[in-house]
């Protein structure tokens, strides 16, 4: 405990020391007078390091240490200690304080003196690792001098022709020295005749000067003398022996005080008033040779563990050379060798007080050892190497204490610290330093690291350490995959510092990456950390039960992450962090502040805190937080402390607001200085601030009586500290003004700095006001995340431009929100619900206008009926500004991800713009949200995503529906900033990347009229192929609604096209055209709209995709049902079925026959389940079984199947299946999953609950898909389903109340009906009376056209007639010959023909002629007797359109032309009623 308490106090004098003054460091090498030039240039406090090693520095004259100019005179680390001889004596005169290390004195023997303390009071001496040699005396004073203390430390005196130290009873009281004290030293040699420590003090002293020694050896030396004065006296562990030549040689002279576990030899004590314990009288110690100056003790001496504190006797630097043990001096490849001659469990002991140790190579402990310094040492040995590789590779346990591991010190600068390597073994780090480690790759440049040979460590202890100017991570313990815990087990770290770390301070994961196994042990406290947080800081990464508390996380600049947990139950408890963020994902935090901890000198390595710092005893015990070993200083920080703040929001022509937050504990005052220059003058004190319990009160001040659109400069206080910064707020312009506003959104915790960026940057462009979006932290109900996610790094910008707000998803979707504490925001009329929420406010010209859109439980609603939307139009109504500006945080059209779902807002907040802007209001709607850039127009409003502070950017094209809207659209982050012309007339919209560099710009005037714009819809290229009609689709808007449309098809988008049809009118809201592409040369084309109005040029808008025109070479089927009837002599009438009639289809999905056929099984929440096949309903063969067990209320299992390629079901609109269930109430909920907003994903969702498991026997189901419902859980884009783009078909098994069970489905197909031949155009019917025509150039033409029959008026008598019929196409493709496309008649005579029933022999309703048709058609219908005949057209949605016949009709054939021109295009129906008699069928009418 002695060497760790010593080094713990030199440390903290060290650090005193540089907290008082600045300290230069000068450089000194050998030669005449050097050291004597170096002082004479030297300041109060300055070093003078003697570099040459073992150089002899020769000087001519006594060196004079003034009073007023300390200074410290010692050899550089790692070197043999330098010589100094002085051709004058003394070497030194001292009056001033001095500190020595080191260095080696030489008197060579010559009755020269060494050092005169000269000084008269004041001033102290410091001996530590020295030598003085050869002198008459050593140290010594005269009876006017007055030295306050003379420390010897780890020192040689040795032959002293007179006294070693001589300090006569002087004249100032208590003595010459008022304190000396000697540790861990040896005096030998000395004059044989007088004391080798002559220590006397005035006579009758007002107090004893005070003596000290501890583990000293005196050998062959005089008496210690003191006279009566001198009572204050503790001598212990100290060995005093002669070789019995000393004449009259006595140890001790002493007249008080005490002497304990003290060994003399050859020595006998005199004096009186000492009191001796534990003390050994003329014992022989068995030094090892003392005769040749060797003093080590032999294992078997006395003095072993005889001493108070349990240690041998003496100097510790002779005590035996123990067994386990290998002592090592400082040199070359010692260390390795060490290792390599050790056996497990020893000790190798770095004997070199601050000895540099260089090895070649890395070291390898592949045996358990220990590695400290000796006892005596002040200064900790150095280990460095030189190969560039990292210093120390352990295989096995390792315990290193007291060793700085300096990757500087060699040839190459080391690649790391500390590389595990193997496994089971434990690593324990006590009072050491890893400095300077460095390289290029990821591998390199760690203090301790994992990933170099893969070891897996079961416990790394670490205390009291010091890393700093690590290249990369402090401590990287994650760098491969190792089974369940990890690569460490345990990992303990306290009472350590880090600084200057290039990447992280410590990044420690569970490897396995799985979330059920818990981790290692993760404990870190009282701890400082200062620029060691490029991005996760103190990371603890799938890790259960982490713990770091009492400790402070700071950067000089905001950049990283202080805290980043991710696992359960992990927290970080008091503790501090600064000018960074936190992330704490399923961790928590507790008693955490994000402030300044006020270090005293963080730049020059003092973390010493100030007394007023907020983590003085702070700590979970009570104790100041951080690493105790820094202190706390006894001076205050005159800055008023901040925990957030300060900023200026929410400005008036005559006011603004100020707001900032305080340590809990400071005073509630809110007091503001402020004035038009930055020498202020004006002082308003407001309201108390509020407490927020855990971490500060916050502070709001209105300053008001102000002067429209002017600066103010402002600092604030709390009644008893002010703020040193000087702040800048603006107010807001009147009308006529021009200004330049800047917005963005989604900050998101500074996520990769990029909001730090911008907020540095900010203040030159000259913003006048900044409107967020929201979104500036992840979780809103979490305090923590707001200072190093916005406040901080955000500083540039809030201290100089004043700003508002609207609220983000973000600070409302997880709880209440934090977002209002930290923002003064104008507040709507009172109406129950959160003031702050809404608002709206004048600024220049344009009415501000910030809603809550966010939709969650935090937030107040905006549907209709709400009390927002009420609030809202009537703003938009009375609004007299010649803008209205209006920012949310979602979007009401987005092209990005979250326009995904976006029907909300389509419903709610789109008709409202459209309606006003109607009416002639200027309508601007900002959002965020979706993380990029982007500018739409739609029906009069501009919408604006003006950027994101993020780099979790969203693709364009993920909602196709709003596609026809977007100007322009970039994947970047960034802002955008809007001026507005001095008359509001002009808005010039600049979008800006991150460095603000101009990427696109709009303007915005109350005179022009946008552009119309239009989207091609379709093609899109996919599944885009026709060889006859095919279906063009587009959106389109236009203001003025005047706009025409013309569309055209080219092969090369930049050759002018050909024309497909012309002034369409945009009005029209078919928004679609349906192309004969039966006479386009084959080949794959882009259609181009051409859209223009009577203002604006023309806009070319091109398809998405192309379409792949197909030569047409497939005839229709053949007709059906060719036969004839007998009409009169030579004539006949032809009757037959055109292929028109719609025809029932299939498309198999599952059959189970060889196995579950592309379904998966999928969970949410606790469910679990599985597939199997089982026999399924008779004569189906085998069927799914969807096995499920349901733990939580509402969570479901169930058996998916995907449908690839996103096909279009539209002909197959219907679900058909069996399905039988376990007899439970349970309901099957089938969800249709489809892609409607063209993005490639299946992201909306509609389904059925209208099947049960209730029936243990198989049913048959039909389900019409069209049918389903939105699935109001999972939001959609659009309210209809659409069946072009299918996705996924589940069935789902639900659950309210937790239970097992099973349901089956089997032969799951889709059905439905289409046109056997769509581009159907006639028919062509030929005769011969030999055979058969073969083809339509083989025989006489008897018809020709779209009718189901004609008459044959030209038979011919007693012959056979035979007739064939060729259905054709527009190309025309002609069907082939069939056995039910002919007929073969002969004529009969003239008496047969009379008795021929010339009568049709059924009822029958003909296909219409043409079909389709514009604008008219032919219905033929036929009775075979008369009858009361109605017929009736109705349209699609069972309209009656007309009425052709309402009447009674005599037996036959007969014809209705019906004209459509006063109608729509579109499907109609016409249907007939004749007596019992009822036929429908459909036709089409183009338009």
């Amino acid at each position: 405990m002695m060497r760790k308490t010593f080094r713990f106090l030199f440390f903290f004098l060290f650090i005193l020391a540089v907290a008082s003054f600045a300290q230069t460091v000068y450089p000194v090498a050998a030669g005449p007078d050097a050291i004597s030039a170096a002082y004479q240039a030297a300041a109060a406090g300055d070093i003078l390091e003697l570099v040459t090693s073992g150089g002899a520095y020769t000087e001519s004259a006594a060196l004079e240490i003034t009073a007023g100019k300390a200074i410290t005179i010692r050899a550089a680390a790692g070197i043999a200690a330098p010589v100094w001889r002085c051709d004058a004596s003394p070497f030194m005169t001292v009056s001033g304080t001095l500190i020595m290390e080191g260095l080696t004195l030489d008197g060579q023997e010559a009755g020269k003196r060494a050092i005169n303390t000269s000084g008269s009071a004041g001033y102290s001496i410091k001996i530590v690792n020295s030598t003085l040699q050869g002198f008459e005396y050593m140290i010594y004073g005269s009876s006017s001098s007055a030295l306050d203390s003379l420390v010897i430390v780890n020192s040689l005196f040795k032959k002293a022709a007179n006294r070693a130290l001589y300090f006569p009873a002087g004249t100032i009281d208590p003595g010459v020295v008022k304190r000396l004290s000697i540790r861990n030293s040896t005096f030998m040699e000395m004059k044989k005749t007088e004391p080798s420590i002559y220590f006397y003090s005035k006579a009758s002293p007002s107090v004893s000067p005070r003596l000290e020694l501890d583990h000293v050896t005196f050998y062959n030396c005089q008496r210690i003398r003191t006279n009566s004065g001198v009572t204050d006296v503790s001598i212990s562990n100290t060995l005093f022996a002669t070789d019995g030549t000393i004449s009259g040689g006595q140890s001790f002279n002493l007249y008080g005080g005490t002497v304990e576990n003290t060994l003399v030899f050859n020595a006998p004590v005199s004096g009186t008033g000492a009191t001796y314990t534990g003390f050994l009288d003329n014992v022989d110690p068995l030094f090892t040779a003392a005769a040749t100056g060797d003093l080590t003790l032999l294992e078997g001496t006395p003095a072993f563990h005889a001493g108070t504190d349990g240690k041998t006797l003496g100097d510790p630097r002779w005590w035996p050379r123990l067994s386990g043990r290998i002592y090592v001096a400082a040199g070359r490849d010692q260390i390795s060798a060490a290792v390599a001659a050790a056996n497990p469990g020893d000790i190798i002991e770095l004997t070199s007080d601050g000895g540099l140790y260089v090895e070649s190579t890395t070291v390898v402990i592949d045996k358990p050892l220990t590695i400290q310094p000796s006892e005596t040492s002040v200064h900790a040995p150095v280990w460095t190497s030189d190969d560039g590789g990292y210093l120390i590779r352990t295989q096995a346990g390792l315990t290193l204490t007291g060793v700085n591991l300096d990757g500087g010190k060699g040839a190459l600068l080391a690649a790391g610290g500390i590389a595990t390597d193997s496994s089971g073994y434990n690593l324990f780090l006590t009072d050491c330093e890893l400095a300077n480690l460095g390289g290029e790759s990821s591998t390199t440049g760690h203090a301790i690291y994992d990933g170099l040979y893969e070891g897996e460590v079961d416990s790394l202890v670490i205390s009291g350490c010091y890393f700093t100017r690590i290249a990369r991570e402090g401590i990287y313990l994650g760098g491969r995959t190792a089974p369940q815990i990890g690569t460490v087990k345990y990992f303990h770290l306290v009472n350590s510092t880090m600084a200057k770390i290039g990447d992280d301070a410590v990044y420690i994961r569970d490897h396995d990456g799985n979330l059920a196994t818990p981790g290692p042990v993760y404990l870190i406290d009282h701890c400082t950390f200062y620029d060691a947080f490029d991005s996760y800081g103190l990371l603890a990464h799938y890790i259960d039960n982490a713990l770091i508390k009492n400790t402070i996380a700071a950067a000089s600049t905001v950049k990283g992450t202080a805290f980043y947990l991710y696992g359960d139950n992990s927290i970080v408890k008091n503790s501090i962090y600064f000018n960074l963020k936190t992330n704490l994902h399923t961790g928590k935090s507790e008693n955490m502040l994000s402030v300044d901890p006020l270090f005293v000198d963080p730049e020059s390595g003092n973390f010493m805190l100030y007394s007023n710092s907020p983590a003085v005893n702070a700590g979970d015990d009570g104790s100041t937080i951080g690493d105790p070993r820094w202190g706390v200083s006894t001076q205050k920080s005159n800055e008023l402390q901040l925990v957030k703040g300060p900023a200026s929001m929410s400005p008036t022509t005559t006011s603004v607001r100020i707001v900032w937050e305080t340590l809990e504990n400071d005073p509630p005052a809110s007091i503001v200085e402020y004035g038009l220059t930055p020498e202020l003058g004006t002082i308003v004190t407001g309201p108390e601030g509020w407490l927020i319990a855990g971490e500060g009160i916050m502070h709001e001040v209105i300053l008001t009586g102000l002067q429209p659109f002017t600066s103010y400069y402002y600092r604030v206080g709390n009644g008893t500290d002010i703020g040193v910064e000087i702040n800048q707020a603006k107010t807001a312009p009147e009308h006529g003004t021009p200004f330049r506003l800047m917005t963005m959104s989604d900050i998101h915790e500074n996520h990769y700095s990029l909001w730090q960026g911008i907020a540095r940057r900010a203040p030159q462009d000259s913003i006048d006001l900044t409107v967020f979006i929201g979104d500036f932290v992840n979780d809103g109900s979490v305090r923590d995340e707001w200072n190093g996610g916005f406040f901080t790094p955000g500083k540039p910008l809030l201290d100089n431009i004043t700003v508002i707000s609207s609220v983000g998803n973000h600070e409302t979707a997880f709880g209440p929100s934090t977002y209002y504490d930290y923002f003064s925001l104008p507040t709507h009329p009172e109406n129950g619900e959160t003031p702050e929420a809404y608002y709206s406010m004048d600024y220049g010209d344009v009415k501000i206008i910030a809603i809550n859109s966010n939709g969650d439980d935090y937030s107040p609603s905006y549907l209709a009926g709400s009390l927002q939307l009420a609030w809202l139009e009537e703003e938009i109504k009375n609004a007299d500004n010649k803008w209205i500006f209006i920012f949310s945080h979602t979007n009401v059209l987005s092209t990005a991800y979250h326009g995904q779902w976006s029907a909300t807002e389509k419903e709610n907040l789109l008709p409202l713009y459209e309606k006003y802007a109607a009416q002639g209001k200027r309508i601007i709607a900002f959002a965020g949200d979706d993380h990029s850039f982007e500018h739409l127009y739609k029906a009069g409003v501009n919408y604006v995503r003006p950027g994101c502070a993020n780099l979790s950017l969203y693709d364009t094209d993920l909602n196709l529906v709003d596609k026809p809207y977007s100007m322009f659209y970039s994947k970047q982050p960034g802002f955008s900033t809007l001026d507005v012309s001095n008359n509001g007339d002009l808005i010039t919209l600049s979008a800006r990347d991150t460095t603000g560099a101009i990427f696109y710009s709009a303007t915005f005037t109350t005179s022009s009229t946008p552009p119309p714009t239009i989207y091609i819809s379709e093609p899109d290229g996919i599944e885009d192929s026709s060889s006859d009609l095919y279906r063009l689709r587009w959106v389109d808007s236009d203001p003025d609604d005047d706009a025409k449309i013309n569309l055209y098809y080219t092969a090369d988008v930049n050759s002018p096209g050909e024309l497909i049809a012309e002034n369409i009118s945009e009005d029209d809201s078919l928004n679609y055209f349906d192309w004969d592409v039966s006479r386009v040369t084959p080949g794959s084309y882009y259609v181009y709209a051409l859209i223009r109005d009577t203002q604006n040029p023309p806009v070319k808008r091109f398809s998405r995709g192309k379409i792949s025109v197909i030569a047409d070479v497939v005839a229709p089927p053949a007709v059906t049902s060719l036969t004839g009837t007998l009409l009169s002599r030579t004539k006949l009438q032809i009757n037959w079925q055109n292929p028109t009639d719609p025809l029932h289809v299939e498309v198999p999905l599952a059959t189970f026959e060889t196995g579950i056929e592309g379904f998966v099984g999928e969970n949410d929440g606790t469910a679990t389940g599985s597939l199997e096949t089982v026999p399924g309903a008779e004569g189906h063969g085998n069927a799914l079984r969807i096995n499920y067990a349901i733990t939580v209320a509402w969570d479901q299992y169930g058996g998916v199947l995907s449908l690839p390629g996103f096909p279009n079901i539209s002909s197959t609109p219907y679900l058909d299946f069996w399905y039988r269930g376990d007899g439970s109430n349970r309901a099957l909920r089938l969800i249709a999953e489809q892609d409607n907003d063209r993005n490639g994903k299946n992201d909306d969702w509609w389904y059925s609950e209208s099947l049960n498991l209730t029936s243990k026997e198989w049913k048959h189901a039909v389900l019409d898909l069209r049918l389903f419902s939105a699935l109001t859980w999972h939001a959609n884009m659009d309210r209809s389903f659409d069946l072009e783009n299918m996705a996924r078909l589940d069935f789902i098994i639900p659950s309210s109340d937790a239970g097992s069970g099973f349901a089956e489905i089997d032969d799951i197909k889709l059905t439905g009906e289409i046109s056997p031949a769509p581009d159907f155009q006639g028919v062509i019917v030929l005769r011969r009376t030999d055979r058969f025509p073969a083809s339509i150039s083989d025989g006489d033409v008897v018809y020709q056209g779209p009718a189901e029959s004609c008459v044959d008026s030209t038979a011919v008598l007693y012959q056979n007639n035979y007739y064939a019929a060729f259905a054709y196409d527009e190309v025309p493709n002609y069907s082939p010959l069939g056995a039910t496309s002919i007929w073969l008649y002969t004529l009969p005579t003239g008496v047969e023909a009379e008795q021929a029933n010339t009568l049709p022999v059924q009822f029958e309703l003909k296909q219409n002629y043409p079909n389709p048709f514009n604008p008219q058609t032919t219905i033929t219908y036929a009775l075979p007797k008369e009858s009361q005949v109605r017929i009736v057209v109705y349209n699609a949605l069972g309209q009656e359109m007309a009425v052709l016949v309402d009447q009674k009709m005599r037996a036959g054939y007969h014809t209705i032309d019906l004209n459509g021109a006063s109608w729509s295009g579109g499907v109609y129906f016409y249907k007939i009623q004749a007596d019992h008699f009822t036929s429908l069928r459909k036709m089409i009418l183009l338009k």
